[in-house]
């Protein structure tokens, strides 16, 4: 039969941590005929190719090869191209693992779209993955009309091998920097058809707990900028010049070279910082021309600016003055609305000291220009004022809320619209007003809809990220909220009656759980337990108890279990129903009252006060387990019952 894919893993040293991949690839839905996994070995100085072969002995459809030491991923995945026989390659490391159907889902995209190229969605597990390059559909795609597939450059994806082969695509062997960069860059550059997965995490790239070195160890900044610099060929070869061609050389002059210049630099050594700023200074003055600059965020042109200048100590003094950039975001309210949860917010924009002192990021109103407030001697070098006008680039401020799914950590964003507020802080020593900028935002959940219209279930903890100026922070958001945020905390059931519940975390931030029977997340919507009523319907006491929902379309069914001590219960039905208000529910059940006595039906006269307390649980639609609401139903004298909290 065809090989559909060949899975092409490098290894060196790994030992028992690759089992997590190993199961990952056992664990795919994809028939194992239709599928090859090729791992080679970079020349492991322990027992990995013999654990390896043992491990995989049974395995027929798993390969192992042994290569002398390159000191990098690259030869072992060339190595792994020339072994494989599937018609795509899908390459994978060996600390990461693959989602169950994720083999099955990127070779039917790249069947659907015809694609050269398909980029999977990916979670990351204590280490950064790019979100935007699979965060919307893509069928038929490429670089160059979709500029977000630039944000992932890694070659962690599926590449139709004809293709890799036809191109003559090989990576830079041995300790070469950003060597899956020139790869991946060259392929996109030469696909006819790029194309993703958005609506599945297929992909889960996993931080090492006990990281080693890095494929470049011994490599230093010159060796960084000749990748950069070959990085910068290839886009020149193969993209016309304009904007384009600026617009790629741009995102690797920030992210390679100026993103090396932040305030990571203050703790270097005056040796190593000189060294750095030598590197970078001579590679931008030969091959990044002064238009580039106009593809950077605007926090990076000042970079830039200062930077061209040639002042290693003025490059200094701007990482002071930014360091610490981060956001406080305070939860201000809650609230429901047509079964989608709304979390209101307000951000504001600060630098943190390493001691907890925080400044606002100051900003200069300069007739209807705003402009970020410099130290003087920065804004006398060329061209620094120029770039350090925010106007356009804070009316372009985004703020995105997204949900992070505990079990797995896929990201999900969230629909909402913001606006931006300018707060007072005085003048500057010209007399020009100065302000600080908050963000005010509503962020949706809809579990219903939350994943690309499909429904969400789990537990996921809100997040929000801004990004502004060339800044970008995310942060947990809950553990700084108004008291009134408190107060609006409530569950709702949906139309399918599934319970999505919010709540604080133990460090206070914001999560929600998403469950089709998860009734124990009523326990805090029982917020006045005094307010019940109960009383006799002849042989049925019937009682009723306030539930504070968010609106309730319809009833919900569920079973009442009664607890008592000796191992006594009893279970009712019941039913979770509109109130009287609109954010207002009843749960209401009826029991037999000759059941609820000490000693069940046989007795035959009312029980004495408080010889007999019921622990209220339920279960949803009788799935699950019973969950106890901290509720009990107790008798207060001859015929009169009560609800109250849970004994202690």
């Amino acid at each position: 039969m065809t090989v559909r894919v060949s899975v092409v893993v490098p290894v060196y040293n790994c030992g028992a941590r690759f089992w997590p991949t190993l199961e990952s690839l056992r664990a795919q839905t994809m028939p194992r005929s239709d599928f090859e996994v090729i791992l080679v070995d970079d020349g492991s100085t322990d027992t990995t190719v013999q654990s390896l072969r043992g491990d995989t002995a049974f395995d027929r459809w798993i390969r192992v090869v042994a290569s002398e030491h390159s000191g990098g991923p690259g030869r072992p995945r060339n190595i792994g191209v020339d072994e494989a026989v599937g018609e795509f390659v899908l390459f994978l490391d060996g600390d990461d693992r693959l989602a169950p159907e994720a083999l099955e889902r990127l070779y039917a995209q790249a069947v659907r779209a015809d694609a050269d190229i398909v980029v999977p969605r990916t979670a990351g597990h204590g280490r950064p993955v790019p979100r935007d390059a699979t965060a919307l559909p893509l069928e038929r795609g490429h670089l160059l009309t979709h500029p977000a597939l630039v944000q992932s450059m890694t070659a962690l994806k599926l590449f139709r091998r004809s293709f890799l082969l036809r191109q003559g695509l090989r990576f830079p062997e041995g300790r070469v920097p950003l060597e899956d960069h020139l790869f991946t860059l060259r392929a996109h550059l030469a696909a006819g058809s790029v194309s993703v997965v958005h609506d599945y995490t297929c992909y889960h790239a996993v931080r090492r707990s006990d990281p080693g070195p890095p494929p470049h160890a011994g490599t230093g900044i010159a060796d960084v900028c000749r990748s950069v610099a070959a990085l910068f060929g290839l886009v020149r070869q193969g993209v016309a010049p304009g904007p384009q061609q600026d617009a790629l050389i741009a995102h690797w002059y920030q992210e390679q070279l100026l993103g090396r210049l932040d305030e990571r630099v203050l703790g270097q050594s005056a040796a190593g910082y000189a060294k750095t700023h030598r590197a970078i200074l001579d590679l931008v003055q030969r091959e990044v021309p002064p238009q580039v600059d106009a593809h950077l965020p605007a926090t990076l042109r000042v970079r830039s600016a200062v930077l061209r200048s040639g002042s290693a100590e003025d490059l200094r003094v701007l990482a002071r003055h930014e360091a610490g950039f981060t956001h406080h975001t305070r939860v201000e309210a809650l609230g429901w609305n047509a079964g989608r949860f709304s979390v209101m917010t307000s951000s504001d924009l600060l630098h943190q000291g390493k001691d907890g002192t925080v400044r606002p990021v100051r900003f200069v109103v300069d007739g209807d220009r705003l402009r970020w407030d410099l130290p003087a001697g920065l804004l006398a070098l060329p061209g620094v004022a120029e770039a350090a006008d925010m106007t356009e680039a804070l009316a372009a401020t985004a703020l995105r809320g997204y949900a992070r799914l505990r079990d797995d950590n896929t990201d999900v964003y969230l629909p909402g619209h913001h606006r931006l507020v300018s707060i007072p802080l005085g003048r500057n020593a010209d007399g020009l007003p100065t302000v600080s900028v908050r963000v005010e935002a509503t962020t949706e959940f809809d579990a219903a809809r939350a994943d690309h219209d499909r429904p969400v279930t789990g537990l996921w903890d809100f997040n929000i990220l801004i990004e502004t100026c060339g800044w970008r922070r995310p942060r947990r958001i809950g553990d700084n909220r108004s008291p009134v945020a408190d107060g609006q905390l409530r569950p709702a059931f949906l139309a399918d009656a599934t319970l999505v519940a919010p709540y604080w975390t133990k460090t206070g931030n914001l999560s929600v759980r998403v469950a089709p029977a998860a009734p124990g997340a009523l326990k805090q919507a029982v917020r006045e337990p005094d307010r019940s009523a109960v009383w006799a319907d002849g042989p049925a006491l019937r009682v009723r108890i306030p539930v504070e929902l968010a609106p309730l379309e319809r009833p919900v069914a569920v079973e009442v279990t009664l607890a008592a001590e000796p191992g006594r219960t009893l279970a009712v039905p019941g039913r979770i129903a509109p109130g009287e208000a609109a954010d207002l529910a009843v749960l209401e059940f009826s029991a037999p009252v000759g059941a609820l006595g000490p000693d069940g039906p046989a007795a035959g006269a009312a029980a004495a006060p408080g010889a007999c307390a019921w622990e209220i649980h339920l279960r949803q639609d009788g799935a699950g387990k019973s969950a106890a609401l901290g509720l009990t139903l107790g008798q207060a004298g001859p015929g009169s019952w009560s609800v109250a909290g849970a004994r202690p």
